[in-house]
This record gives structure tokens, C-alpha cells and sequence, in this order.
């Protein structure tokens, strides 16, 4: 067996890559995601300036056995490298999953990384033994994080939308809220750039230290390129103080591959605006344009960190339900 480059602009290789993952990432797992053919191509056809991606596979021969990748952020936290190691059922046991991660391991440290970091999920009876937490620990990382994943059966009720939405209203007084499907308007970028650089900070991460990310207007457009080339839809709800000052944001994405699936990226309030009920109006907003817009879309899938109350509270009364842990383990190098 070996480890070897998989080239993204090889359809039948890509092909053969993304099926491999497909039967390891939603082996017992409905919540999992994996990367359409045409968002890979489109990641590679508009890198971005501020990572370094890469796809490897383990094979015996012919055969592909496994599929992985790394991520190393070129710009901001330079001590990270993220890698992900997929194993299909059939595959397992076989020590296909050790080699492959022990190829991206010296990968990310020939970057000069000092921390690796992989995440997971399975389901909560299986959070302190499930087979790929004893693999992580068997292969040195220690678990720094714990989000949960939590599922919105959708659509939402309009009257629990409209509740929501009244009992928050008058705490916002002064801020719009404004809902974006697609391109975000220029004037919004800076400070959206900078809101959403500071989630990493302010999110909980456990015992990770994060940077604030290096998102700029620039390379914002670029992630706007690849999302029009691979057919996915960004649904933004942000308020504004003033004019263009975004001082809240949430993002819904909606993927071709993905039929009945909208998935819920990040949401944050800026530190000084918070206490006004601005999370729950974005995301109230948010999927009143979601249903309208994508009216097929049967579930929401997002995670937040556990210990995230706030957070957590506002998705408990919009009836999100947890469905599994999303615990990050992290071995250094």
C-alpha cells in the first residue's frame, strides 16, 4: 500500500475519490456532508490565496483504499494544519487509515506546523468509545473541543418565526436587518470581513487558541467565485448600524448536491452590539428567506460548541434537535 496525490482535475480519478468518501463519511452519520465534484473543482480553479489544500488517497495498486486531505492556512494561525481521513467500512482494520494519516501528518509538518488538527462525529452513545475516537487517541491526538450537531426539521412555523421575531423586535431598535441572497453589497464587506474574522476568537474552541482569521473584501469575492462555480447559494441576514456597519451575521448555504439539505454556517454579534437580540433576528429573518426561497429544503444542519449557551438557546427554540457530538482532537508535531 501508498499514499498518492489525488489530482482534481482528473475526473475519473475525482470520481473514484469523492465515492470513497461518500461510503465513509455517511457510513451511520445522515447529518455528514461531503464535497461535491463540482466544489472541489471550483476550490482548486479559485484557490484561495490563504490556504494550502491538498487531496491523498492510500491505495493497494489500482485500488484506492482511502481518501483524505489537509488544510494549512497561509496567513493566519501558522501554527495549524486541519487534515481529514476518510475509510469506507470496507476498508477498515486494515491500517489504511494509519498510514494515510501519517502521510498528512508530515505533510502539515513540512509546512512547519507545530499543531495538528483532525474533527470527527458520531452519535452520543458512542461519544467516550466510539471506534474513531479510540483511532485519534491510538494515533496520539487528545480531544480539545466538543460541538454538538443539531437538526432543524424545516419549514419552521410561521407563527413560532413571527413570536420570535416580535418578542426580539424591540430590543434592536436603531439596527436594521437586512437579508442577502448571493453577492454581499461592497459598501458591506469590510466590516463584514472583520466581524467574521473575529468568530474564531469568540466562539468557544476549548482549549485551542485560534487567531483571528485574515478574510479580507479581496479574497471574499474569490469564495463568491467558487461558490457560483460549484452551484451553491449563500443566504446572509446581517444588521447594520448606520448605513453599512455590519454588526451581526448569519449565513445559511444552500449546495446543488445536497436536494433537501441548507446548512448553517457561521453566526456572530459583535461584542459591543450584543445583548440586543440581534442573533435571534438574523436567524429568524434568515429562514423566513430560506423557506421562500428554497421552499424543497426539508432540514437545517449546523453545530455549536456545547458550552455555547447562547447560542445553543436561540437553536433550542427554533427547534433545532442534537443529533451527535463534533468533537476536534489535536496531536502536536
Amino acid at each position: 500500500m501508498d499514499v498518492r496525490p489525488v489530482d482534481p482535475f482528473d475526473d475519473e480519478l475525482l470520481g473514484r475519490y469523492q465515492d470513497l468518501c461518500r461510503q465513509a463519511e455517511l457510513y451511520e452519520r445522515p447529518w455528514e456532508s461531503i464535497w461535491s465534484h463540482a466544489e472541489l473543482r471550483a476550490r482548486f480553479e479559485h484557490p484561495k490565496d490563504t490556504e494550502h489544500l491538498e487531496l491523498f488517497a492510500t491505495f493497494d495498486g489500482d485500488e484506492m483504499l482511502a481518501g483524505g486531505f489537509l488544510e494549512v492556512p497561509l496567513e493566519d494561525n501558522l501554527d495549524k494544519g486541519f487534515v481529514h481521513v476518510m475509510v469506507p467500512p470496507a476498508h477498515r482494520r486494515r491500517g489504511v487509515g494509519t498510514l494515510l494519516l501519517g502521510h498528512l501528518a508530515e505533510a502539515v509538518r513540512a509546512h512547519e506546523r507545530t499543531e495538528l488538527l483532525v474533527e470527527t462525529s458520531y452519535s452520543f452513545g458512542d461519544r467516550h468509545d466510539h471506534p474513531y475516537r479510540r483511532f485519534a487517541e491510538k494515533n496520539g491526538f487528545q480531544e480539545v473541543n466538543v460541538e454538538v450537531v443539531r437538526v432543524l426539521p424545516l419549514p419552521v412555523d410561521d407563527e413560532l418565526l413571527d413570536r420570535l421575531g416580535s418578542a426580539a423586535a424591540p430590543h434592536h431598535e436603531g439596527y436594521r436587518v437586512e437579508t442577502i441572497v448571493g453577492e454581499v453589497p461592497d459598501a458591506y464587506l469590510p466590516s463584514y470581513c472583520r466581524l467574521h474574522n473575529q468568530l474564531g476568537v469568540d466562539a468557544p474552541t476549548g482549549d485551542v487558541d485560534f487567531e483571528e482569521e485574515s478574510l479580507t473584501p479581496e479574497t471574499f469575492r474569490e469564495t463568491e467565485k467558487r461558490f457560483a462555480a460549484a452551484g451553491t447559494t449563500r443566504v446572509s441576514t446581517v444588521a447594520l448600524l448606520g448605513d453599512a456597519e455590519v454588526v451581526a451575521y448569519t449565513d445559511l448555504v444552500v449546495r446543488a448536491e445536497e436536494t433537501e439539505r441548507a446548512n448553517q454556517w457561521g453566526t456572530l454579534v459583535h461584542r459591543d452590539h450584543r445583548g440586543h437580540r440581534l442573533g435571534t433576528a438574523v436567524k429568524v429573518a434568515n429562514l423566513r428567506e430560506l423557506h421562500g426561497r428554497f421552499p424543497e429544503r426539508t432540514e437545517v444542519v449546523t453545530s455549536n460548541a456545547e458550552v455555547n449557551q447562547n447560542m445553543v438557546d436561540i437553536n433550542d427554540r427554533l427547534g433545532f434537535t442534537p443529533v451527535a457530538v463534533l468533537p476536534m482532537f489535536r496531536r502536536f508535531l
